[in-house]
């Protein structure tokens, strides 16, 4: 969940997940051999079958819906994390899960997993109450999870929801996930059960961090936002643009006091101030037009771009 939004500045956000399910899956081998005898069948007998459909009806909803939208969530759901790790209370746990929990977790990861690719620390929780031990826990999901990414590596293909570049950086991704995969096992002989919750917690809420500016960012560039700040020795100004609803600016200037500014239609401006602007826009060449909020007035602004640089005229109304 960590690469996830990193892979945003190198990969299109629908072929994120492939890459992500290639190094995922080979890591998820590596685990499963080297910690083979300590696999809870009981958990995967229940929940692999369920996260099979699962995570088809993922993929084929990822070739319509941009993942950025759930990684959001997903981002806001691991965060909800943080009062646990905090907290001096053990979490209660219980080797007797209910047949219909588990199936139906199985079937959430596997939703998750198809649409983002990575799913594992999201349900955390559902092993970290399980009642496992730590290597019960690192086996028992990779033991889940490995049949859950040969799928969806199948249905990434079949549907051709991934590009050339996801398939060779998955390559090196999972060189990585290879190594370890076998580095877990020893370090998890020096890790008590306590010190173990405490770093999936840790690792969840920082998960949870990265994954929702990265998917802030997805959807900025998505919807076209933009947010700038310019500082001089006079005034500071900061500017939001957002696609095709224009640009709104907050202005601080020193000893005149803060003003809100926002760009307007030609149309949109009071007859008698569009009036006196017309005969100062010279046809062809680019305009803007903004309305200035200020603490004891309102007024409007006209910026004309000429070869000889920006010409401003103040109007009020």
């Amino acid at each position: 969940m960590l690469l996830v939004p990193l892979l945003g500045f190198y990969l299109p956000a629908t072929a994120i997940p492939f890459a992500i399910t290639l190094a995922s899956a080979v890591s998820s081998l590596a685990r499963l051999y080297a910690l083979r005898q300590h696999i809870a069948w009981r958990l995967v007998a229940r929940f692999v079958p369920a996260s099979l459909p699962g995570a088809a009806a993922g993929v084929y909803l990822l070739s319509f819906l941009n993942p950025a939208y759930l990684q959001l969530l997903i981002g806001c759901l691991l965060l909800a994390n943080l009062p646990v790790l905090f907290s001096k209370t053990e979490v209660k746990s219980s080797r007797l899960l209910g047949h219909g929990t588990v199936v139906a977790i199985g079937f959430a990861a596997g939703f998750v997993s198809g649409l983002t690719g990575a799913v594992g620390l999201l349900f955390n929780r559902f092993y970290l109450s399980s009642g496992l031990e730590p290597k019960q826990i690192v086996a028992t999901r990779a033991a889940n999870e490995v049949l859950l990414h040969l799928v969806k590596l199948a249905l990434y293909i079949a549907l051709g929801v991934y590009v050339e570049a996801a398939g060779s950086i998955g390559g090196s991704l999972a060189l990585g996930a290879l190594v370890a995969g076998f580095a877990v096992k020893p370090a998890l002989t020096r890790i008590n059960t306590t010190l173990f919750r405490k770093l999936g917690y840790g690792v969840m809420v920082v998960s949870g961090a990265v994954m929702l500016v990265g998917a802030s960012q997805s959807i900025a560039r998505l919807q076209g936002v933009e947010l700038a700040l310019a500082a001089s020795r006079n005034q500071v100004e900061t500017k939001l643009a957002w696609g095709r609803h224009g640009q709104v600016a907050l202005e601080f200037e020193w000893g005149e006091g803060p003003e809100f500014e926002r760009q307007i239609a030609l149309a949109d401006m009071p007859d008698p101030v569009r009036a006196k602007m017309l005969p100062l826009i010279v046809p062809g060449q680019r305009y803007v037009v903004e309305e200035v909020f200020a603490f004891r007035s309102h007024g409007y602004e006209l910026y004309n771009y000429t070869p000889q640089g920006i010409v401003k005229h103040d109007f009020e109304h």
